[in-house]
């Protein structure tokens, strides 16, 4: 089939230079970049207009659809803390579809709704390139909310940018920013809000082949081991992936970049498009708990009173966590959604109902 290039910051197709819009969605990139036609040939997904707020069915106010995405590796080995912390997702959030995927269940979604990326989605050297790879396509599917298992909901997600009348299709939160300037250089994934379609979640398939394609064409070995193999996920499809996207987005809008975050603290987030910057202590606060030695909701409770979220890096997916945290199996709390399964049957039942919900 037809391949597309990116060669010395220019699309060529078949030998063929194509129009500058193209040229928009990563400028500067060095190398070269080679697409299957089964991508290539959906621009709607690669090539989003800027006139998101301008469509049909989208304006102001964005009320988030009812969906809640999470994912484990397995529905049988699951923590305790982790069956913990996605029972929040689920008590705060009476009438929202809460949507609990495996790893099989992931590989099914893709094969279901963007088949033609499941060479990419399958080519990834690990299981969490492709969780993170697949967050980004059920939020541009469903919209609706993505955490990590180890993500605790600390506020409901219907009061989420209220006090800015709902302005944004998407709420992305500081992770990492200059302590000098205020600059942000990084954004968090582990928890993101969107409506559907969003022209963010729609660029970054190719974010991630660029970025596979990039530490290929560098030589870089995507290493197995330790701190390496967590910062080759954390920059190809992680939040230094989503980053990148945002940036080219923000760019596209006519939005400042970088964020500020002194200024996102003080006016509660900063819109660029249809996108909002929140505070890192809204929509990232987690390392106040092991700072402060208190529970997410005693942080909540006498610190950080504005967070939305609790993210307690359990990590599970590092070769070289910075926080060890010791997780249990068993004597789980009672009355949790998701409790150890007694049967094979049931796991069976469950996974069906979900798929079907789907």
């Amino acid at each position: 089939g037809a391949m597309v290039l990116w060669a010395n910051g220019g699309w060529i197709r078949d030998g063929i230079r194509q129009a500058t819009d193209r040229q928009a969605l990563l400028p500067g990139q060095s190398g070269v970049i080679i697409i299957s036609s089964s991508i290539s040939n959906r621009p709607s997904l690669l090539y989003p207009g800027i006139a998101y707020g301008n469509a049909p069915g989208y304006s102001p106010p964005y009320i988030l659809p009812h969906y809640i995405h999470q994912t484990v590796e397995d529905r049988r080995i699951m923590s305790c803390q982790v069956r913990e912390s996605i029972q929040t997702w689920i008590d705060m959030n009476p009438g929202y579809t809460h949507k609990l995927y495996d790893a099989q269940d992931r590989i099914d979604f893709v094969k279901k709704h963007y088949p033609w990326l499941l060479d990419l989605f399958l080519a990834l050297p690990t299981n969490v390139e492709r969780a993170d790879t697949w967050r980004y396509l059920a939020l541009h599917k469903l919209g609706g909310v993505y955490a990590d298992s180890d993500v605790k909901c600390m506020q409901p997600i219907s009061s989420w940018n209220a006090e800015h009348n709902h302005d944004a299709a998407l709420l992305v939160g500081i992770a990492k920013r200059n302590m000098k300037t205020g600059d942000t250089f990084e954004f968090n994934q582990f928890v993101m809000a969107s409506m559907p379609g969003h022209p963010v979640m729609a660029s970054m398939p190719l974010v991630i082949t660029s970025n596979v394609a990039t530490s290929f064409l560098d030589g870089k070995r995507l290493s197995q081991q330790g701190a390496q193999h967590d910062a080759g996920v954390l920059s190809r499809t992680g939040p230094g992936a989503f980053t990148k996207a945002l940036k080219v987005y923000a760019k596209r809008v006519g939005g400042p970049w970088p964020i500020n975050s002194t200024l996102a603290d003080q006016t509660h987030g900063i819109l660029f498009g249809t996108a909002r910057a929140l505070p890192k202590f809204v929509l990232g606060m987690g390392w106040d708990t092991i700072d402060h030695n208190m529970t997410c909701l005693e942080v909540k409770q006498n610190i950080r009173p504005e967070a939305y979220i609790c993210h307690q890096y359990f990590g599970t997916w590092k070769k070289n966590p910075e926080v060890s945290i010791k997780l249990t199996y068993e004597n789980c709390a009672a009355g949790l959604t998701y409790n150890q399964y007694s049967s094979p049957l049931h796991e069976k039942v469950l996974n069906h109902a979900i798929t079907a919900a789907v």
